[in-house]
């Protein structure tokens, strides 16, 4: 099952990846290595999109929350240039 959401979280970056994400004040531990990968953002011209940043970057990470034993899973973190989102859990 996959969900889409949009919320923010903060993340924790070490050597240029992250490590670590805080959602809903809870950290998430990244437990595998984080795959980087763009998405090109709408047109400036679409009224969306700014001319200064063409792409977001997103990670998609492997992670679980610290301190429960769950298994890990799948999420997409997204930096657009400003601030970070949770925006896919698989």
């Amino acid at each position: 099952m996959s969900t889409i959401i949009n919320d923010p979280i903060t993340v924790e970056m070490a050597n240029d990846e992250p490590r670590v994400f805080w959602w809903q004040r809870f950290p998430y531990l990244i437990t595998a290595q984080p795959l980087l990968f763009y998405r090109r953002k709408p047109a400036w011209w679409h009224g969306t999109g700014s001319m200064r940043r063409l792409d977001d970057a997103f990670w998609r990470v492997s992670a679980a929350r610290d301190g429960t034993g769950e298994e890990p899973q799948l999420y997409d973190l997204k930096f657009d240039g400003e601030q970070w989102s949770l925006v896919h859990i698989f």
